[in-house]
């Protein structure tokens, strides 16, 4: 009988819709809840979560290859975007609450650098 163990990390990086700094206070602290209730519903571990007020970085720990990072970041902005624009009416006055674009970086190791390149690169 073989058996077959694997642990993925996958550092995901999004932006608010043109990089308002909408996400403080208590909508950072419901972000952080959502995305963690997420987490527990997708089987992923949040090693790290970094909010600033107009950018998410979340680091998974993926249990099992079933899913893609992109389908994960999907479902990430998807369910919290739903819920936060429902509670915060604010947040109705922006098109969307987050960019279509994302980074995912596999390797820790270029995590930083990757992720610097691609906030100084975000115009929308």
């Amino acid at each position: 009988m073989s058996s077959v163990v694997f642990i993925l990390r996958y550092c995901l990086v999004w932006c608010s819709w043109n990089r308002r700094k909408v996400l403080r206070g208590y909508i950072k602290t419901r972000l952080q809840e959502l995305l963690q209730e997420k987490a527990k519903l997708l089987n992923l571990d949040i090693e790290d979560l970094i909010i600033l007020p107009d950018q998410v970085h979340v680091s998974i720990i993926q249990k099992s290859p079933v899913d893609t990072p992109h389908h994960y970041c999907s479902q990430f902005k998807a369910y919290s975007s739903s819920i936060l624009r429902k509670e915060f009416a604010g947040l109705l006055k922006m098109p969307t609450l987050w960019t279509r674009n994302y980074c995912c970086v596999p390797n820790l190791n270029e995590y930083l650098k990757v992720v610097n390149k691609f906030v100084k690169e975000q115009k929308d």
